[in-house]
């Protein structure tokens, strides 16, 4: 536990670093020691290292008390605090109030080594016997500069020795948070988790808050806040404290300059990197107060700078979690210090909260005015102050109040958006009423970009959550956009015989809410799985329906949407004049609404269309306007699907060279944006080009890898297609048993409501049969020569035997 210092030994007696005891305040082993070589006088200089919080000030003061006690001829005491911290010295004036000794202690406070010099050494020659200097880097902070840990013990060292001259018969007792010894300044620091207080109770903390009183309070939970990684419990009790000790009143945190708010956000800062390492049972085990603070909130208190970027952003957001996003849900609490210091924050977004009402009472005076062209910049505007502000409830209050949420999607990759959704359902659970059903809209968005990315499973799950928290709460326009979701999802994986179910129940359900634009897009929804099936003039008869139904209500991207998909139908059906008319249609809704991904989609179905016709310059050229456009309106992402788009029209002109390199730059693209069934399907269309090209292996190959991830992300339907077309390259290379596995496996995995495609893969199993038929004789040969050979090669072992 006593080591001497080095090649310092004859000079400076160094006790540290001290290991945990108790009680926490004046060890009586290390009082002890400190005591005896005070007597024995053989050190001039003593140096106690800990670090911060572990006791080294309240030892030194026991110890000096006991040795006074008995030493008559020491005829004062200099305390100098270091740090400049006058506020330091109402514990040791307490503690000294009961003794006999208390006028023999100066206590002052220095704040550089020039200073303390001129201030010490007329007292060291005259009347003092013992100096102590407590928190001794304090003076040599800011003269260190950059020279070095070596130079700053060394500047350290020779201030004392030149301090306690030779003819002196005074003696030194210094409490450092740093060790000084001749090989370097060594640090006692967050990192090096050995030294830290590993023994540290709620019977401590307790002692350290009472005996500090509230101004004392935050330079010890500045200390308590090192100590505490890994104990939930200590953190409850400091929350516990700060609240009795203001009577819950946190507005008191943040008065005058030198608030506890101010003081605490960077040892917060720096504490949050422990904290964010810690365990599902910390995050459980803390409740203290009742309110709930977002990941938004912390993120505004600790964060540095405001990222310009929404990518730098939602990566600074994703960091910060203190628990991974899939245990957001309904263990999301902050630890309660840095929550209660939340509440300045969260005072700034409820004046930002007003301000976003504002602007939104503002809309019917705007309409009036300049009309929706004006009244839409107002609220986006709204909505990017909300967004800079990491308002995120606010920003998307507005984004789906008012239909901007579109802009949004488009400014962001997938994941990022799915980290931002996570963030604001897991702030709406904690909150006892929702402001505006917020969950729910962030929970369907979240399904839907889910089922943009291909991750079926997590969408579906969250289309039931909403389905059961809806149908629970009678939000009845939520258990459509479920029922719709869970539909397509299903329609997605091939399951159809449940697709016409949900199907039918949400067209009950918008029958009893009398909801025209309802039932329009549950008719949209019929048509696009008759598509699917390929029963197109029944899709086409549907959208005409569902444009019927739609007459006269204000939803102008669903008409848009169902003009594209019945102009899709006619081109499929061969009628290109009507389809070319309704893809017209489609573009001018989409181009009033500026719906970019619409306006991207109309002039790939443009060129498609002529390409149908063998107009292959045209179509070059509606291709490239089609990757000007998404250039300049959408992300990078959003041009995966035009090269998709470019490779297949390559390959129907018979220019399957042409069409690798696109098809290629498409799977790439989007492999970057996280969309795994889209490289599936180009992994088909690939393996289809080099088909075409002669190159089976590599057809194979594309193939496989596209069955592997439609199988992993439960696309049946897709699986299906692949498989039918993997038999047919099997069996065209005569591997019919490989062909017939395919077909039959094939044939497990398609809904009894795909007729034409289990007709078509029940044809190829036929045909296999046919061949096995015909062949059987010369198979029944072959395996009669294999079991011949076996049982000679037995035989022949045993006669050798």
């Amino acid at each position: 536990m006593i080591a001497l210092n080095g090649n310092s030994a004859s000079y400076f007696r160094v006790i540290g670093p001290l290991p945990s005891g108790s009680p926490f305040w004046g060890r009586s082993e290390e009082c002890h020691d400190l005591v005896e070589i005070l007597r024995k006088r053989k050190y001039p200089v003593i140096t106690v290292t800990s670090l911060s919080g572990e006791g080294k000030s309240a030892l030194v003061l026991n110890a000096v008390q006991t040795f006074l006690k008995d030493q008559d001829q020491f005829r004062s005491v200099i305390w100098i605090n270091c740090r400049n911290v006058l506020n330091d010295t109402h514990l040791f004036k307490r503690i000294l109030t009961e003794s006999d000794i208390n006028e023999r202690i100066v206590f002052s406070s220095i704040m550089t080594p020039e200073s303390c010099r001129k201030a010490v050494i007329d007292k060291l020659q005259n009347e003092c016997n013992l100096l102590i200097l407590d928190n001794i880097e304090g003076l040599f902070e800011k003269n260190s500069g950059n020279r070095g840990e070596y130079h700053f013990s060394e500047m350290v060292e020779q201030f004392i020795i030149d301090l306690l001259s030779k003819e002196h018969q005074s003696q030194a007792i210094i409490t450092s948070r740093v060790r000084l010894c001749s090989n370097g300044f060594h640090y006692f620091g967050h990192n090096q988790r050995e030294f830290r207080l590993s023994g540290l109770d709620e019977h401590a903390i307790k002692q350290i808050l009472s005996h500090s009183g509230v101004h004392r309070g935050v330079d010890h939970l500045s200390q308590v806040l090192e100590v505490v990684d890994g104990h939930p419990q200590l953190l409850h009790l400091i929350g516990q404290y700060i609240h009795d000790a203001y009577k819950g009143d946190a507005t008191k945190f943040g008065e005058g300059k030198t608030g506890l708010f101010e003081k605490l956000v960077p040892l917060l800062r720096e504490q949050l990197k422990y904290l964010r390492r810690e365990s599902r049972e910390l995050l459980e085990s803390i409740s203290v107060f009742q309110d709930s603070f977002s990941i938004n909130d912390v993120y505004a208190l600790v964060s540095d700078e405001t990222p310009g970027s929404i990518k730098s952003r939602f990566e600074e957001l994703s960091r910060w979690h203190l628990v991974n996003v899939d245990l957001l849900t309904g263990l999301y609490r902050i630890p309660p210090v840095i929550r209660l210091f939340c509440y300045n924050i969260c005072r700034q977004k409820q004046k930002l909260h007003r301000k976003l009402e504002h602007y939104y009472l503002d809309k019917q005076d705007a309409l009036k005015n300049d009309g929706e062209t004006k009244t839409q910049n107002y609220l986006l505007n709204a909505a990017k102050n909300a967004f800079h502000g990491n308002d995120f409830t606010g920003l998307w209050t507005i984004l789906f109040k008012h239909g901007l949420a579109l802009e949004l999607k488009y400014s962001c990759r997938d994941m990022e958006l799915c980290e931002f959704l996570e963030a604001i359902i897991s702030d709406q659970q904690g909150r006892t009423t929702y402001i505006g059903n917020m969950r729910f809209y962030a929970q369907i968005e979240l399904a839907e970009t889910y089922e943009r990315m291909g991750n079926c499973f997590q969408a579906l799950t969250l289309y039931f959550q909403v389905l059961d928290f809806s149908f629970k709460e009678s939000q009845q326009h939520f258990q459509l956009q479920a029922l719709l979701g869970a539909a397509r999802i299903y329609m997605k994986t091939g399951y159809l015989k449940r697709t016409k179910l949900f199907l039918k129940e949400a067209l009950k359900l918008t029958l009893r809410l009398r909801s025209t634009v309802g039932e329009a897009e549950v008719l949209y929804h019929f048509g696009v799985l008759n598509t699917t099936c390929q029963k197109f003039s029944k899709a086409s008869a549907l959208f005409s329906q569902a444009r019927e139904t739609l007459n006269g209500s204000s939803c102008g991207l669903l008409s848009g949407k169902i003009y594209f998909r019945q102009a899709q139908c006619f081109i499929y059906e061969g009628d290109m004049k009507q389809g070319f008319e309704d893809i017209k249609k489609a573009e001018r809704i989409f181009d009033e609404l500026n719906y970019y991904k619409g306006q991207r989609d109309i002039l790939l179905s443009k060129a498609v269309l002529f390409a149908g016709i063998n107009n292959f310059e045209h179509a070059a050229e509606y291709i490239q306007r089609a990757l000007q456009f998404s250039r300049q309106k959408l992300p990078k992402r959003f041009e995966a699907k035009i090269w998709a788009t470019k490779g297949r029209i390559h390959y129907t002109g018979k220019d399957p060279a042409g069409a690798i390199p696109s098809i290629e730059k498409s799977i790439e693209l989007y492999r970057e944006a996280g969309n795994l069934i889209g490289v599936s399907r180009q992994y088909y269309h690939a393996a289809k080009v080099y088909h075409e090209i002669g190159l089976d292996d590599k057809t194979i190959s594309y193939l496989r890898s596209a069955i592997s991830i439609s199988k992993r992300l439960s696309f049946h339907r897709e699986s299906v297609r692949y498989l039918d077309f993997l038999g047919a390259v099997y069996a065209g290379k005569e591997q019919f048993p490989l062909a017939f596995a395919c077909f039959q496996q094939a044939l497990k995995l398609v809904d009894n409501a795909d007729s034409v495609i289990k007709q078509k893969i029940y044809s190829e199993i036929k045909k296999i049969r046919r061949w096995i038929g015909k062949n059987r004789f010369e198979i029944l040969e072959e395996k009669l020569e294999l079991r011949r050979n076996h049982f000679l090669s037995c035989a022949l072992g045993i006669r050798q035997f």
